[in-house]
């Protein structure tokens, strides 16, 4: 099954075969994105017409991390501390925008780190992610918004990888269906009609994986449901808009990652690949829901 998405152009996501460490200057090189992010937001965003931002942030991105054959995953971790730190000035900036603009353009920031992020964890060894989420000071960086956006990307890498290991072809959604459409990733799976629209969260309450298909809203009465209820109606809900203009047969995926393995900076996490095993195993083109629990 081909991808095909409208309104926006969905980036394929690899396995890397052979990962090379970091240079030295990798953590100076983040702390300079970051500080260039937010000297962004000083010097820069208020010259710029609202219409415009999306855009001149796509350029700045093009310029902290240009995409270099074999260092890709450096590029994207520079960009992503070039975001967290636009991100963090953002929020506190005084100029008056106005506050819908405001939580939109946070929001979008926030989607565009997330995209970054997930690329770079997928191409840096273990001992550079454990320096990506450690050493936040150096890079003067928040600690708490720094480590959230860091968890909800790795565990969006590691749904990724699983699939990928798998031999399904996987795909970062468009910023527009993450942001609007609450997609995270669009996968397609050998033998399969059909392709899995994703939406994935990280829990640090629950130690349980969850996979949820969802068939129709009237699924969520169903008891075991109930917890996820809010989420599975954005989704259901986003997942209608992104079916309005993709023809092809899709199905919404819910799948929430626990915390027991969240510290750990392996992408190779047996409980998630065990979950996406099972997935896989159970999922049909006629299936009405399921939910699979592993602790």
């Amino acid at each position: 099954m081909a991808i095909h998405i409208r309104q926006g152009k969905a980036r394929p996501l690899f396995l890397t075969e052979e990962i090379s460490p970091a240079p030295e200057d990798f953590l100076i090189n983040m702390r300079d994105a970051s500080l260039r992010g937010k000297m962004f937001v000083k010097d820069t965003l208020p010259r710029i017409q609202s219409d415009n931002v999306s855009k001149a942030i796509g350029e700045q991105l093009q310029r902290v991390g240009p995409l270099v054959p074999g260092r890709e995953a450096i590029s994207h971790a520079l960009r992503a501390g070039f975001l967290q730190g636009l991100k963090e000035k953002f929020v506190v900036d005084q100029k008056p925008w106005p506050r819908d603009l405001k939580l939109t353009l946070t929001s979008y920031i926030g989607t565009l780190f997330q995209g970054e992020m997930t690329e770079a964890l997928l191409g840096l060894s273990l001992q550079d992610r454990g320096k990506l989420f450690n050493r936040f000071d150096w890079m003067e960086l928040d600690q708490e918004t720094w480590r959230t956006g860091y968890i909800g990307a790795m565990a969006v890498a590691r749904v990724a990888h699983t699939f990928l290991l798998s031999g399904a072809d996987v795909f970062l959604s468009p910023p527009r269906y993450d942001l609007f459409h609450s997609g995270d990733l669009l996968v397609t799976v050998p033998n399969k009609p059909f392709g899995l629209y994703l939406q994935i969260k990280s829990s640090v309450y629950e130690k349980e994986h969850h996979a949820i298909v969802l068939a129709s809203l009237s699924e969520l009465s169903d008891v075991n449901l109930l917890e996820f209820q809010t989420v599975l109606i954005n989704l259901w809900k986003g997942f209608q808009k992104f079916q309005e203009q993709n023809n092809e047969d899709w199905k919404p995926v819910f799948i929430q990652l626990g915390n027991t393995y969240t510290p750990s900076h392996e992408l190779n996490v047996k409980p998630v690949e065990k979950l996406i095993d099972m997935f896989l195993a159970n999922l049909t083109s006629n299936q009405k829901n399921t939910l699979l629990e592993e602790g």
